[in-house]
């Protein structure tokens, strides 16, 4: 699997030891039958039992992500069998982690998804294509510039009279970004011509 990841991304990816520190811009794959655990910005292994019959158990590795980086962190739920990735979802929403589920419409597999939606603790449900957008969205937060956001909200007051001028830049740039990626629009320029059109 880090191979096959390798060839389809520009950052790292890297098969962990145990006890080995989490870098920026690298993407973690657990060793074949070992549990990957995060605690304190880094990476312990286990070689403890199955949890949903699964080892690695992506439960596990919710769970302590959540734990670590609480509302920093995203737990994204794509198509599967079972119920690995739906044990702790509650643990994750009391955490503030924001959980996304992919469209079971779009799965050909989609037994996990539904146990997710049946246990009610997500926040939203994606296309693969909506997941990718969101994901960029919040790596790449610098989406346009600040006069430009200055002006979008000119607009809008004098569009519809709502008036996010004196809002706070970063939680405004949250939500345009949240907004983009429900809607699966691609650029800052495609959601203003669907916000004044």
């Amino acid at each position: 699997l880090v191979n096959i990841l390798q060839k389809h991304t520009t950052y790292e990816v890297i098969e962990p030891q145990d006890n080995q520190i989490i870098e920026p811009n690298c993407i973690y794959v657990s060793p074949a039958d070992y549990h990957m655990i995060v605690q304190d910005d880094y990476i312990y292994l286990s070689h403890s039992s199955c949890v949903n019959y699964a080892r690695p158990s992506i439960d596990l590795l919710f769970d302590s992500v959540s734990k670590t980086y609480k509302q920093n962190a995203i737990a994204i739920l794509t198509c599967g069998y079972g119920k690995d990735g739906t044990l702790f979802l509650e643990n994750l929403k009391e955490n503030q982690t924001e959980i996304i589920l992919e469209d079971p419409d779009s799965c050909e597999v989609n037994h996990i998804i539904l146990n997710a939606i049946e246990s009610n603790h997500y926040d939203k449900i994606f296309t693969i294509e909506q997941i990718i957008s969101y994901i960029n969205s919040k790596l790449n937060t610098c989406l346009f510039e600040e006069e430009e956001l200055d002006k979008f909200l000119d607009d809008i007051y004098e569009y519809y009279g709502y008036d996010f001028r004196n809002y706070e830049k970063k939680s405004l740039l949250r939500r345009i970004n949240l907004t983009k990626a429900s809607l699966g629009v691609d650029s800052f320029s495609e959601l203003k011509n669907l916000v004044f059109n």
